[in-house]
């Protein structure tokens, strides 16, 4: 799970069209770094969620950390004469269904959820940072 910090001084400071043109050049930056068989969608207001099927929690982390690294490397065009750095905020989880585990709603709830769970722990802990679920 990817959160955009303090997203809401974007819209408040410079404008929805400003917000969207964020959000916008967050997904592509994300989409840059992720592989063909990932999928990354936009989870609500300023969150977007990756899918990375058969990655392992390590390769998870090191993708997480290279997105926070390419979003606070270079400044973002908000509006023709305003440019302004951001960073996000990052939450990992991994799951591994069991093969007797048929409820698989159940299981892509508790991903979400441990995701959502380390996002809000990085956002406490100061932003710009990535944290790993506990699941």
């Amino acid at each position: 799970m990817i959160d955009i910090d303090r997203f809401k001084g974007i819209n408040d400071g410079y404008g929805h069209l400003a917000g969207d043109n964020a959000l916008k050049e967050v997904a592509h930056r994300v989409e840059a770094q992720i592989r063909s068989m990932d999928t990354a969608a936009r989870f609500g207001g300023d969150e977007l969620a990756i899918l990375l099927p058969e990655a392992s929690a390590a390769e998870a982390l090191t993708l997480a950390e290279r997105i926070r690294e390419v979003i606070a490397a270079t400044p973002f065009s908000l509006t023709a004469q305003v440019e302004r750095s951001l960073t996000v905020s990052l939450g990992v989880a991994t799951v591994s269904p069991g093969r007797h585990e048929a409820d698989l709603k159940a299981v892509a709830d508790r991903l979400i959820a441990d995701a959502d769970a380390a996002l809000y722990r990085a956002k406490a802990l100061g932003r710009n940072r990535v944290q790993v679920g506990t699941g």
